[in-house]
C-alpha cells in the first residue's frame, strides 16, 4: 500500500469511527458495499475518484479532508445553525460599517 493510500484508508476509519457511523450506515450513505468500506480501510482496495468522493460527502467533510497527514483527526468545524449565522453575518456587517465610517467619516454608504 502506498502512501496515499495508507493515508486515506486510516482517515477514513478514524472519521467515520469519530461520527459513530459503521461501516454499513457509510456504506448506505456513499452507495456501495460494507465490504468495500472495509476493504478500503484495511488498504486492500482503493476507492475510485467517484466513491472517494461519495464518501466524503457521506462523512460531511470536504474531500481533501481525508488527505489530512498531520492532525488527529480532529473535527471539521460544524456548520453553524442558520440562526447563529445570521446573527454573526449582522455583527460582521455592523462592524464594517463602522470601521468604513470610521476610515471615511462623512462618506455615505
Amino acid at each position: 500500500m502506498n502512501e496515499l493510500n495508507a493515508l486515506i484508508s486510516r482517515n477514513l476509519k478514524l472519521l467515520r469511527a469519530s461520527r459513530k457511523m459503521t461501516q454499513e450506515k457509510l456504506a448506505e450513505a456513499a452507495g456501495i458495499s460494507k465490504n468495500y468500506v472495509a476493504e478500503i480501510e484495511t488498504g486492500r482496495k482503493y476507492p475510485s475518484p467517484h466513491v472517494y468522493l461519495s464518501m466524503s460527502k457521506a462523512l460531511s467533510v470536504p474531500p481533501y479532508y481525508l488527505l489530512f497527514d498531520d492532525h488527529e483527526q480532529t473535527q471539521p468545524p460544524t456548520p453553524e445553525p442558520p440562526e447563529v449565522a445570521a446573527r454573526r453575518r449582522e455583527i460582521l456587517i455592523r462592524e464594517v460599517v463602522r470601521l468604513v465610517d470610521d476610515y471615511l467619516p462623512g462618506e455615505p454608504l
